[in-house]
C-alpha cells in the first residue's frame, strides 16, 4: 500500500475515532461537565476540520499524478516529437495515408493489370486510370510541400500540374 494511501486510512480513522467522543459527549447529560463538554466538542471540531483537510490533501495528491508520463522513454519521445513540430494536423497524416495507398497498391495493381491484359478498350481505361492516379500523387505531395514551406514560416507558392 502506497503512502498516500495509508495517509487516507489514517484520515478516516482519526475521523471515526473524533465522531466516536462526539456520541459519548453528546449521551452525557450532566450540567456540571457543560462548559467542559463545550470545550471539548469545540477541540473536536477542530481536530475534525484538520482532518478533513489532511484526507482532502492526500485524495488529491493520489490522483494529481493520473495522465502524466512518468518513464524516461515517454518523455524522451515527446521532446524529440515537438522538436519535429509535434502532431500533424489530421488532414496531414490522410494525404499521406493516401500517397502511400496510391504508392503501394493502388498504382502498382493498375500497371500490373495492364502488362498482363491485351483488350485495347480495357488499356486505354488503364492508363487513364493510372494517370489519374499519378497526377492525384503529385497534387497531394504538391500540398505537403506547401504544408512544409507554412511550418517552416517559408512563404513559397506551388501550383498544381
Amino acid at each position: 500500500m502506497s503512502k498516500k494511501t495509508l495517509n487516507i486510512y489514517k484520515s478516516l480513522d482519526s475521523l471515526n475515532f473524533l465522531n466516536s467522543r462526539l456520541n459519548q459527549i453528546c449521551s452525557k447529560n450532566s450540567v456540571d461537565f457543560q462548559q467542559e463538554t463545550k470545550n471539548e466538542i469545540e477541540n473536536i471540531s477542530f481536530e475534525m476540520g484538520q482532518e478533513l483537510k489532511s484526507l482532502k490533501f492526500w485524495i488529491e495528491s493520489l490522483y494529481s499524478f493520473n495522465g502524466k508520463s512518468t518513464s524516461k522513454a515517454k518523455k524522451v519521445a515527446s521532446r524529440q516529437n515537438g522538436m519535429k513540430g509535434g502532431r500533424p494536423p489530421k488532414e496531414i497524416t490522410q494525404i499521406k495515408n493516401r500517397i502511400f495507398e496510391l504508392e503501394e497498391t493502388l498504382i502498382p495493381d493498375l500497371e500490373h493489370s495492364r502488362r498482363m491484359s491485351d483488350d485495347q478498350n480495357f488499356l486505354l481505361e488503364l492508363d487513364d486510370k493510372i494517370i489519374k492516379a499519378n497526377k492525384e500523387k503529385r497534387e497531394l505531395e504538391l500540398k505537403l510541400t506547401e504544408w512544409e514551406y507554412k511550418k517552416t514560416g517559408s512563404v513559397i507558392k506551388i501550383t498544381s500540374v
